[in-house]
């Protein structure tokens, strides 16, 4: 049976961590900002929708959920003061929560192999975020990890917290109900090419090619995938109206990515990265990754897969129980 979503309790809180993120929209600068998004709105959201079913898992996710409010108001100050010892000191919470995410990954991991579904990529990027804390606080520190400029290494941690965290959750959510082959390349498309991505901008401008169109092909596939569960009607209306906005919101910020490719290519860039941050950067994370992960708040997909459409029930009810017909009063 469905969880349904309780508006009264959840909706304030909601609304209150994103208008907090909105306030840091444009301070201290987008990157910034960007991380403090996702520290006061994204990770607690992705968290909401992580169950695993490992005990000692579950006791290290809620450990991690009831640090991340401290640590998340930690970082926003470590975010607002200059990079050094005290913002190091400040992020150094947030280290630890995103450790504690990438244990429950690992725990989760130990007690069973990786699945061969889209659930695995929400495994992976419990993992992942470890990488996002770890590059957050080499910024509030000052440091330059391989001679990256401050700009990039703040970048790295946006990354690994919207594309390494966020993405893998969501192709989980939407692979619960929209199992198979499709779902699973776009599952293999994001953990692959997370990680790909982080090693070409080190190692490799091939690589880095190589993997954005990875990640732009398989990202594109997952919002293909919510635009049809978008036109579901056995979900609810607020619920599919979520997952088109984030379903459109990626392909838009995608053909604005195609277009600073292929400038990047040419060398006549009609797109630079100033103008690239305040579009595709933050049509991303406010409109794909925050109504994205919102969509699937309360709601659980124990009820399993959502058929093709046809006539019957709403997802999130169960089918009512059937009774025998009057007067028969025979017994199994």
């Amino acid at each position: 049976m469905g969880l349904r979503f309780d508006w009264s309790i959840g909706a304030p809180r909601i609304a209150g961590a994103i208008g907090l993120g909105g306030i840091a929209l444009r301070w201290p600068g987008i990157p910034a900002a960007a991380v403090a998004l996702a520290a006061l709105v994204v990770v607690p959201l992705g968290l909401a929708l992580v169950r695993p079913s490992d005990p000692t898992a579950r006791r290290a996710l809620t450990m991690a959920r009831a640090a991340q409010p401290v640590a998340a108001l930690l970082l926003v100050a470590a975010l607002s003061t200059s990079a050094g010892l005290v913002g190091g000191l400040l992020a150094l919470p947030w280290l630890c929560v995103t450790g504690l995410i990438a244990l429950t990954g690992a725990l989760t991991l130990r007690a069973g192999p990786l699945p061969r579904d889209a659930s695995a990529a929400e495994i992976c990027g419990l993992l992942f975020i470890a990488v996002g804390g770890a590059w957050t606080i080499a910024s509030r520190l000052g440091l330059n990890p391989l001679g990256f400029s401050d700009t990039i290494v703040l970048l790295t941690a946006v990354h690994f917290h919207y594309a390494g965290f966020a993405l893998p959750i969501l192709v989980a959510r939407v692979g619960a109900l929209r199992p198979g082959p499709p779902a699973i390349a776009v599952a293999l498309g994001v953990v692959s090419g997370v990680p790909l991505l982080a090693m070409g901008i080190t190692f490799s401008p091939a690589l880095e090619t190589a993997a954005a169109v990875i990640v732009a092909l398989s990202g594109s596939g997952l919002a293909t995938l919510q635009l049809t569960l978008a036109s579901d009607e056995r979900l609810p209306g607020w619920r599919r109206g979520l997952l088109a906005v984030s379903g459109v919101a990626f392909l838009f910020g995608m053909g604005l990515a195609l277009i600073y490719g292929i400038g990047a290519v040419t060398g006549e860039r009609m797109l630079g990265i100033p103008m690239m941050l305040e579009t595709h950067g933050v049509i991303n994370s406010l409109g794909f990754v925050v109504p994205g992960l919102v969509a699937w708040v309360g709601f659980s997909s124990r009820a399993g897969p959502v058929p093709p459409h046809t006539a019957g029930q709403p997802v999130e009810s169960a089918p009512p129980a059937r009774r025998p017909p009057p007067g028969d009063h025979t017994s199994a």
